[in-house]
């Protein structure tokens, strides 16, 4: 029975403290928004379909430091089937081509690679939206295969992506 009175206890000093917040007791002060300070918080996204809070996608400081990402070719087996040599086709050094697809349906980031007018896979989701901007900026960049592992279709042919 003590116990019960005791949290009793604590919720009425709890509210007597809280007592200026009435719609929202669980609130704490930002020391941000204080009054003291006049800069304000910056409206966080929110889907109006399930009104949940969406990501805001921030920068990391590599972003604006690095002229070149090293990545491998996504989908090769997809586009060139798993038994495919991939030596036949791919070589270290050699330059490949990109297109971006903007109205790709998986990705709107998706960046194509092509050697010879042959599709040969996508650069992966994880690197393709900091180039896709770079693209859409129109700036180029170089592709360049730097190694290849032909026991690893799906991650094996890495390449070298230079910003221009």
């Amino acid at each position: 029975m003590w116990i019960f009175s005791f949290i009793i206890a604590i919720y009425i000093l709890y509210r007597l403290l809280n007592k200026d917040t009435k719609s929202n007791p669980i609130q704490t002060p930002n020391p941000i928004n204080s009054q003291s300070s006049k800069r304000a918080d910056p409206p966080i996204p929110i889907d109006e379909k399930t009104y949940t809070r969406q990501p805001i996608a921030i920068p990391s400081l590599n972003e604006f430091t690095s002229n070149n990402i090293s990545s491998y070719i996504a989908g090769i087996p997809h586009r060139l089937g798993k038994n495919i040599k991939i030596a036949s086709i791919l070589s270290v050094g050699q330059n490949l081509n990109y297109l971006r697809e903007p109205r790709n349906q998986h990705d709107k980031n998706a960046i194509k690679l092509m050697v010879n007018g042959m599709h040969v896979g996508y650069i992966p989701k994880d690197d393709n939206p900091k180039i896709a901007r770079h693209l859409d900026s129109g700036k180029p960049i170089s592709v360049t295969v730097t190694s290849i592992d032909p026991s690893d279709l799906w991650r094996g042919v890495h390449i070298k992506i230079v910003f221009n």
